[in-house]
């Protein structure tokens, strides 16, 4: 993964200016689930042009969602059959053999994960690329934390990670389903089966804040703009 981004950013940077968005946080997690599932950068393209179509119902050029859909669903189908022909030591072939070899999956449960992989796997990291970029750019302390490391596999660095992650990831919401009633201090009458959306970004008694994290959230505390203390609010009443 690192040789992925330091070839990709060695391409950027002559150019002195950049989209990172589609330079960056778009291609490097595209390069690497392709080379982890085993299958050609094009192939990858070709399933996220569908994707990209069901994201943007404005688009009055997209495909219809039946044809998206139906698209997506041939990409998966072609992939594995190819796959299952020409197996090799990657992750793809392996999940086929655990189909095919073990059937420890059924054939819906390998294109659910290969589905999986390609699409959720592929939009969450981009999503969290380009956030995290935002943040450092809009929050300058964050920007200095990271110049002053000289390499970036530290605690200091995998703190600022795991912050990035709770305050300005990509999927700040979930579902949570109750197969049974229940109430807790969090949750309060919760009928059978009922889905609730819960957010957790903005509370940080829900994560471990220690140490190296605990340094970064306390950092971003300290910036000037008013909106920004606003969202930490909780967090400085806490931690301060």
């Amino acid at each position: 993964m690192q040789a992925v981004i330091d070839r990709l950013i060695t391409g950027i940077a002559p150019n002195g200016q950049a989209d990172l968005l589609s330079e960056l946080a778009a291609s490097a997690p595209m390069v690497v689930i392709c080379e982890l599932l085993g299958i050609p950068e094009s192939d990858g393209a070709a399933f996220q042009d569908y994707t990209r179509s069901l994201m943007t119902p404005n688009d009055p050029n997209r495909p219809s969602m039946r044809d998206a859909v139906t698209g997506m669903y041939m990409c998966l189908v072609g992939l594995i059959e190819r796959k299952r022909a020409e197996p090799a030591d990657d992750l793809l072939s392996a999940m086929i053999a655990a189909r095919d070899g073990e059937d420890r999956l059924t054939e819906n449960e390998l294109m659910s994960l290969v589905f999986l992989i390609l699409w959720p796997g592929f939009e969450t990291t981009v999503h969290l690329i380009s956030n995290g970029i935002a943040a450092l750019l809009s929050e300058p302390r964050l920007a200095e934390l990271v110049r002053a490391e000289p390499d970036p596999h530290t605690p200091r660095m995998a703190a600022l990670v795991e912050e990035l992650l709770r305050r300005d990831g990509p999927a700040l919401n979930s579902i949570r389903r109750f197969p049974k009633c229940c109430s807790s201090a969090t949750v309060r009458n919760v009928s059978t089966c009922r889905s609730v959306t819960c957010t957790r970004a903005s509370d940080p008694k829900n994560t471990q804040l220690t140490g190296a994290r605990l340094a970064i959230v306390r950092e971003r505390l300290r910036v000037d703009d008013s909106v920004k203390r606003r969202l930490f609010q909780e967090t400085e009443s806490i931690y301060a």
